[in-house]
């Protein structure tokens, strides 16, 4: 740790005007720290800035697919709201869709609509006192609740990756819910609209 301070206040001797970035740069090159390279699993490591908005009560929808299951192509979406004191959606918060491509299963874009929207709701600032997280997949819900273990090689990094981001969240409570298809219609609709308008895109690039 002395090195580390000895070789950061030369470097601050040796310019006038330092800066933050130089400065960290110094010590991840000291450190041979390895710079973070971001992937659909990477956690995000930045929280957007503004002011911390508190919730009594959200509720997060997620979904995924995959034409051809497991080839792809794949999409996923999520939708949040807040919940009224009568257990209802009653505000429309967010919601996005993100086109995830091919050689992606139905479950790996299902457990991608959670992630993204976890990280969502991280990255926003957001707190509640209480999360509902509902979905139509059995498999991820049962899993993220401890109730069905998680054998498959091809899941295991997508439900870490989703138990992190939930960690992540300041959140008192948490609860999951299998919920129908048509239930979970918003997301339903959204990871389709994200094959549709992704699939078109392949076809122009490929046509190209």
């Amino acid at each position: 740790m002395s090195l580390l301070i000895n070789a950061v206040s030369c470097h601050l001797e040796a310019n006038s005007y330092p800066t933050t970035l130089n400065v960290l740069i110094l010590i991840i090159s000291f450190l041979e720290v390895p710079l973070p390279v971001f992937t659909s699993l990477s956690l995000p490591s930045v929280r957007s800035p503004g002011i911390m908005v508190h919730y009594e009560r959200l509720v997060l929808y997620f979904d995924g697919a995959s034409k051809g299951n497991p080839r792809g192509p794949a999409g996923c979406g999520w939708a949040i709201y807040e919940m009224n004191d009568q257990g209802a959606d009653s505000r429309s918060i967010a919601r996005d869709k993100d086109y995830l491509g091919y050689n992606i299963s139905n479950n790996q874009a299902e457990y991608q609509g959670l992630i993204n929207g976890l990280d969502y709701i991280f990255r926003q600032d957001m707190t509640c006192n209480s999360l509902y997280v509902r979905g139509d997949s059995m498999l991820v819900i049962r899993q993220m609740e401890g109730r069905f273990q998680v054998k498959s090689n091809n899941i295991k990094p997508y439900y870490n990756r989703a138990q992190e981001s939930l960690e992540r969240l300041d959140c008192a409570r948490t609860t999951f819910k299998f919920v129908s298809r048509e239930r979970n219609c918003v997301a339903d609709e959204l990871a389709n609209e994200a094959i549709q308008n992704g699939y078109r895109g392949d076809g122009d690039s490929d046509s190209s």
